[in-house]
């Protein structure tokens, strides 16, 4: 057997709506934002303090208050552009105003505000935060690393089970929000209830997001909103939820800014326990614009047979630069081809060096696009049995992948190799992927 491209891995070694006022002078002053996206029955919390490259290594003063309390303090330097500040949570379910007040003592006690807005919910059982300082989410109160895919309706019978003993963790099916299907709907969600599989719950076909097979004709602007609040009330407490996805490519399919705001707004007013999804399609980086209408920015770089292979880890790791301490980042890779653009699905070796990747330049959710069993998508039993395994890798990961402990750089003098590391507990874990088709000798130091 003989294959063109020889990818792997080298080394796997052991908003709601947060509004922002008060800010100062110029766009790289400072922001404040908390860790969480909500906090339940947390009794310790963190606010995130993005701080300008000038006062990065100044001594700072800061005060923290919501309304006429003083919350917390600090003093000292950053040492980084991102400053964790503690604080205790003493409040009742709520949304608080919290304004920031920093003085910078070595530059003539310079004066800055910022604020932001911190949200406290009554405990669910389902709940799931995004954690802005890892990217992660936070499930039944633990880490939690989504790695799943898409797929179509209506769902086969036997996908959910297929797929949960490969170690994917979430699904989520193209869907139409119709009243006839609603059997089905709920027919799979309580299957993955029962399995352990999330669903990032496609909402497009009455969000008015885009997506593939989700217009319903005739529907009035009127009626697409009341299916869209019925739906989120129907399911907003079901145990398999993990998100809502609400926009499929908003800024290739002439969605504004605004009008997904409008959208997340409905969203957050009938479910604000749970995160909201949009995948964003070339040139990724316009999510920004966006940012107010999402929690978690998707991005889906579909590159073979014509582009690199290290595309997808480019797109994460610019996204993941950009919303960096602000909305986690997921990454779509392609498990498809054969079609349209893509004459080609990738091999097992791409897809596996697409993957890691991603994850090793800051993509903290994989949702591959697309399955459609038993072999339909993607067409090469290998190809999907290696996503699996890659499934399992990130599930024992996990705990590496989402650390926020400090970790020593790794440093490789080949380009041709992407190297990151992580902390976890005093272990040290090494992530490295061969970028390019060729074997490739070099040291890891």
């Amino acid at each position: 057997m003989s294959t063109k491209y020889n990818l792997c891995i080298l080394a796997l070694i052991l908003l709601y709506h947060y509004p922002v006022w008060a800010q100062r002078n110029d766009s790289s002053g400072f922001s404040i934002t908390p860790r969480y996206s909500f906090y339940t029955s947390e009794k310790k919390g963190e606010y995130l303090l993005h701080v300008p490259p000038a006062y990065q290594s100044k001594e700072l003063d800061i005060k923290i208050e919501t309304g006429d309390s003083l919350v917390t303090i600090f003093s000292g330097k950053p040492a980084g552009k991102l400053l964790r500040i503690p604080f205790e949570i003493n409040l009742s379910p709520a949304i608080y105003k919290v304004r920031a007040s920093i003085t910078a003592s070595a530059s003539g006690n310079a004066r800055f505000t910022c604020g932001t807005s911190l949200i406290i919910l009554r405990h669910k059982a389902n709940e799931v935060k995004t954690d802005r300082l890892t990217g992660g989410l936070v499930v039944n109160n633990l880490p939690f690393y989504p790695f799943g895919f898409y797929c179509y309706s209506p769902v086969e019978e036997s996908l959910p089970e297929d797929e949960v003993v490969r170690g994917f963790n979430m699904m989520s099916p193209y869907q139409k929000i119709m009243p006839e299907t609603f059997a089905e709907r709920k027919a799979y969600m309580d299957r993955c209830a029962t399995l352990g599989i999330k669903v990032n719950y496609n909402l497009l076909s009455v969000s008015g997001g885009g997506g593939v097979g989700s217009r319903i004709q005739g529907l009035s602007e009127e009626e697409r909103k009341s299916r869209l609040i019925t739906e989120i009330k129907t399911f907003r407490d079901h145990p398999a939820l993990l998100g809502w996805y609400i926009a499929d490519e908003p800024n290739g399919n002439r969605v504004s800014p605004e009008m997904l705001e409008e959208i997340y707004r409905i969203v957050k007013e009938n479910d604000p326990w749970h995160p909201i999804t949009a995948v964003f399609m070339a040139p990724f980086i316009t999510s920004k614009k966006y940012i107010e209408g999402f929690d978690i920015a998707m991005a889906d770089p579909y590159p073979l047979p014509d582009l690199p292979v290290s595309l997808p880890g480019e797109v994460a790791g610019q996204l993941r630069d950009e919303f960096y301490g602000k909305r986690p980042v997921w990454i779509v890779p392609q498990a498809f081809g054969g079609g349209e653009l893509w004459s080609r699905e990738p091999t097992w070796q791409e897809l596996r060096s697409m993957t890691w990747l991603s994850i090793i330049k800051g993509a903290t959710g994989i949702e591959f696009f697309v399955r459609q069993g038993p072999n339909y998508f993607p067409k090469s039993q290998a190809t999907w049995g290696e996503c699996g395994k890659m499934a399992m890798e990130v599930a024992e990961l996990t705990p590496w992948i989402l650390s926020d402990d400090a970790a020593p750089a790794a440093v490789c003098p080949s380009q041709n190799i992407e190297v990151t590391t992580r902390m976890h507990n005093g272990e040290l874990v090494i992530l490295a992927v061969n970028k390019v088709n060729e074997p490739v000798n070099t040291t890891i130091r």
